[in-house]
C-alpha cells in the first residue's frame, strides 16, 4: 500500500483495516505520508476484530486472526492465567476470548512473538505455547529460559539477553513448546 498523497487518519485507518481483513499479513511503507499522530493507531486499525464488548468486568474479543489487545497488568483469558503479555498488550490467538484482570502473575511471560500464536498456558515455573509459522520464530521472554522442549523433545536453551528481555529462535512449522524459567525438580 503506497498512498500517492497524505491521507487523513480516517481514510488511512479504513484502508489498513480493509487490507487486514483481506490478507493474513499487511506491510506498510511510508516516509512522510502518515502523520505522526496517526502512527500510534496503525496496529489497532490493522486488527481484524469481529466483536469487542465489555460485560461483567470482562473484555470480550473475537477475531478471525490472532491479535494484540491493549491490556494493563496481568490477565486471565477464558478463566486461565495468561502468560502472553508484556503488561501493556495481551497477545491472543484467533477465536473468541474473555479477558479479565488477574491478581496472579505468570512465572514467565512471553513478551513478544513473531509466529502465529495458537495457544498459551501458564505453568508453575514457565509456560507452554502452541504456534504455527512458515519461517523461524522469534520469541521474547521476561526471564531467562533454562529448559525448552519442542514437541516433547529437549532443545538447547539458547536464549540471548537483549534489550527488554531474553530472545530465542524457534523452528518453523507447527509446534508445541514448553519453556521453563527455573529448573524442574
Amino acid at each position: 500500500m503506497y498512498p500517492a498523497r497524505q491521507q487523513t487518519g480516517t481514510e488511512l485507518f479504513q484502508l489498513v483495516n480493509q487490507a487486514a481483513r483481506a490478507f493474513p499479513r499487511v506491510a506498510l511503507y511510508f516516509e512522510n505520508s502518515i502523520l505522526a499522530q496517526d502512527r500510534a493507531w496503525l496496529s489497532s486499525a490493522a486488527a481484524a476484530v469481529s466483536r469487542v464488548e465489555r460485560a461483567a468486568g470482562k473484555l470480550i474479543v473475537e477475531s478471525p486472526a490472532g491479535l494484540g489487545a491493549r491490556w494493563k497488568g496481568d490477565a486471565m483469558v477464558n478463566g486461565r492465567l495468561w502468560p502472553a503479555t508484556d503488561g501493556e498488550t495481551i497477545w491472543l490467538p484467533a477465536g473468541r476470548h474473555a479477558i479479565e484482570p488477574s491478581k496472579t502473575q505468570p512465572s514467565l511471560r512471553l513478551l513478544d512473538f513473531s509466529g502465529d500464536l495458537q495457544s498459551a498456558s501458564a505453568l508453575e515455573a514457565g509456560l507452554e505455547i502452541g504456534y504455527r509459522s512458515d519461517a523461524r520464530v522469534f520469541a521474547l521472554f521476561d526471564r531467562q529460559p533454562v529448559r525448552i522442549e519442542v514437541d516433547g523433545e529437549p532443545i538447547p536453551a539458547a536464549a540471548r539477553k537483549v534489550e527488554g528481555g531474553w530472545q530465542m529462535t524457534l523452528p518453523r512449522g507447527q509446534h508445541l513448546v514448553m519453556v521453563r524459567s527455573t529448573p524442574t525438580t
